[in-house]
């Protein structure tokens, strides 16, 4: 699937675009999309574009769980949290620091086919 540097890059390009769609057309043929079923390219730009849109830290932390179909308590447990700094997150009382790398992770798990 998408390696880290490769998912970062592209969230940090989609933080300049004001469109989705310009965001996907313009990515030209990239090494990572060699790893993704063609299908799903577009599926993954957009997940990327959406995370890197969302400006505050709980609700991208609720994106992410939504992105995964768990609950607050099973993500946790899936990603080696407690459900108490999930919660922290969500209410905004704590910054997740590794949001990127909690991102790359909920978005290129080959187990659950999130990507």
């Amino acid at each position: 699937m998408i390696n880290y540097k490769a998912f970062v890059q592209l969230y940090t390009e989609a933080t300049e675009y004001s469109s989705l769609e310009m965001f996907v057309t313009e990515r030209g043929w990239q090494e990572w999309m060699e790893l993704v079923p063609e299908e799903k390219i577009a599926d993954v730009l957009e997940k990327i574009y959406n995370m890197a849109k969302i400006e505050s830290m709980p609700d991208k932390v609720r994106y992410l769980i939504n992105l995964t179909g768990l609950s607050q308590a099973k993500f946790a447990t899936v990603y080696g949290f407690s459900i108490k700094a999930v919660e922290a997150w969500l209410r905004g009382t704590n910054k997740c620091s590794n949001i990127l790398l909690l991102a790359f992770a909920v978005n290129s798990d080959g187990t659950d086919e999130k990507i």
